[in-house]
């Protein structure tokens, strides 16, 4: 048997007609409310959604994707995560576009779940080469956060990571030059779950100064050193400093959910008819070399 299937006229509805003769504006869609949007999107340098995609892919614009290192980094599709062996696998994205170099303002974002949080060091996100100058955000002994220039230099929350829990943290590096003891709580700010965090000072004043306009996740250099051991998800970078509310937003998107199914319908992308958008799918049927056709001729 075989069907044809077509366009119907204009539909007849119990109470009258349905005539579509315009295009219909739509300003957003989104299963999010207006203030629990991606902030400043404009100011992403890096974006890798881990909900949908398996591989660093940047969705920022900027093209900044990232490669697997070492082979001991995966994606898990399970957990909708990056996977790290805890020894040298890692993620690198660069050189950087905008360039990332020297003294700057920024901001990175991540979810993160350790198997281990008493390991020293973690590295969740780390910008630049690893060396004094390095900006990285990291877990470290004894259930701690820090968020550091090189590893004297930081803001450190203590005893509030557990192992196997999933945490969101936001790190900013809000302001320039040296950062000292006395102006740290300005110049470094960190967010866990949405909150503010009140830390303090360990180590030296240093000023940032990136010298590797590269981004390592999951480890602190292209080698592996301070490595992370569990899951890191949606890691983002901005050049901007990300204020409180920005924080929290990011943490009420969630660590998954954010790809909307749309289904039995059709999506017009552009302002005319043929504007249409297509969905790859497979034609399932019967093999015609097998099951053949007869047309009478007459």
């Amino acid at each position: 048997n075989i069907s044809y299937f077509g366009t119907p006229g204009p539909t007849t509805l119990d109470k009258g007609s349905l005539t579509l003769g315009r295009s219909l504006d739509v300003p957003r869609i989104s299963r999010y409310d207006v203030d629990t949007e991606t902030p400043r999107p404009e100011k992403l340098v890096l974006d890798f959604d881990t909900t949908v995609n398996s591989s660093p892919i940047d969705i920022s614009g900027q093209g900044n994707n990232g490669t697997f290192v070492n082979g001991g980094a995966s994606y898990s599709a399970a957990d909708k995560a990056f996977d790290f062996d805890g020894s040298s696998g890692l993620i690198v994205s660069g050189p950087l576009s905008p360039v990332m170099t020297g003294d700057r303002i920024c901001s990175m974002s991540a979810w993160f779940k350790t198997t281990n949080a008493s390991t020293v060091n973690q590295s969740v996100m780390w910008l630049g080469a690893y060396s004094v100058a390095g900006l990285l955000v990291v877990t470290v002994s004894n259930g701690a956060l820090s968020i550091s220039i090189g590893n004297g230099c930081n803001l450190i929350i203590s005893g509030v990571i557990e192992s196997n829990q999933w945490y969101h943290v936001v790190g900013v590096k809000a302001g320039t030059g040296s950062i000292t003891s006395s102006n740290f709580t300005s110049a470094f700010k960190l967010y866990l779950n949405g909150k503010p965090m009140t830390g303090t000072f360990g180590g030296q004043a240093r000023t940032l100064n990136v010298t590797t306009n590269y981004l390592y996740i999951g480890a602190g250099s292209s080698v592996g050193q301070e490595p992370f051991s569990g899951f890191i998800s949606n890691p983002r970078l901005y050049n901007v400093a990300l204020e409180a509310s920005e924080a929290k937003k990011l943490y009420n998107l969630g660590r998954t959910g954010r790809s909307m199914v749309i289904s039995d319908t059709a999506v017009g992308i552009g302002k005319v008819p043929e504007a249409q958008l297509d969905v790859k799918g497979t034609i399932k049927g019967m093999n015609m070399t097998t099951c053949p056709v007869f047309f009478d001729a007459t």
